[in-house]
């Protein structure tokens, strides 16, 4: 096991492991300056972000010592993994509501989104799919039927947060078309979806509506989330090119913007 590990290590991608690692560095010391506290730098932010990251390193260790192959044919164990994920968030006492979506689980250090832990599943179910179905994709009722697969997880996140739901639609679209889907098809697929996006409108949550007009009027602070993004123009704008500082940025330090 060892000996399996210290090969892959070596025989990682040494440009992408370094890029990682040099962003990895760049968000901790933006969270500590980003994140008002009494305590200094190493604040609760600063070390729940150090601490993912340490968690992310072991969970890439054991991954990378693994033969991607083993992971065909768990297609239904995982499909099955990532519905009980996504409902948790609905267990009394354990599934809380942050920025006006339930879509998380308090952890007591920390909260986590299952939706992110289900990404990592959706492509690998997706994946398995495609590859045994290949063929199906130059049809459009081998489309639908790839959409059958993805719509129940995708429904669950939607009803939690849309934001999250239109990264999973995304990834679906992506993996379907690089897939091999025929570009007829793709063309009437994106028709059928103009088409229904305008009644799809009028079914959605309030909240949800509120998160669309925000994104077409940003300059209307009377919308949900626009006081955010507005008071965070004002940072950066304040602080030009090369910015006020590390740790100096006047818009969180006078506690302007709400959610650091």
């Amino acid at each position: 096991m060892i000996i399996r590990l210290v090969k892959s290590i070596r025989n990682a991608d040494k440009i992408s492991a370094g890029i990682v690692a040099v962003l990895a560095v760049l968000s901790i010391l933006m969270v500590g300056s980003t994140a008002i506290s009494t305590t200094g730098f190493w604040c609760r932010d600063t070390i729940v972000q150090t601490g993912a990251y340490i968690i992310g390193l072991v969970l890439a260790a054991v991954i990378m010592v693994v033969d991607y192959h083993a992971y065909k044919g768990s297609i239904r164990g995982l499909y099955v993994l990532s519905l009980l994920l996504l409902l948790s968030v609905y267990i009394p006492g354990l599934g809380v509501e942050q920025f006006g979506a339930r879509s998380w689980i308090n952890l007591g250090i920390t909260t986590v989104q299952p939706s992110e832990i289900v990404k990592i599943l959706f492509a690998l179910i997706m994946a398995e799919y495609l590859d045994t179905h290949r063929d199906e994709l130059y049809s459009f009722r081998g489309l639908v039927r790839a959409g059958i697969v993805a719509a129940p997880i995708i429904a669950i996140v939607l009803k939690e947060d849309l934001g999250s739901a239109l990264v999973f639609m995304t990834m679906w679209l992506a993996m379907v078309f690089f897939a091999g889907l025929s570009l007829k098809v793709f063309a009437r697929f994106l028709v059928i979806v103009a088409v229904l996006i305008p009644p799809a409108y009028f079914v959605m949550a309030d909240y949800q509506k509120e998160r669309i007009a925000s994104f077409l009027h940003p300059n209307n602070l009377g919308l949900a989330g626009n006081y955010q993004v507005y008071e965070s123009k004002i940072a950066i704008g304040s602080g030009g090119v090369f910015g006020k500082g590390l740790f100096h940025g006047t818009q969180k330090e006078l506690d302007f913007i709400p959610v650091q």
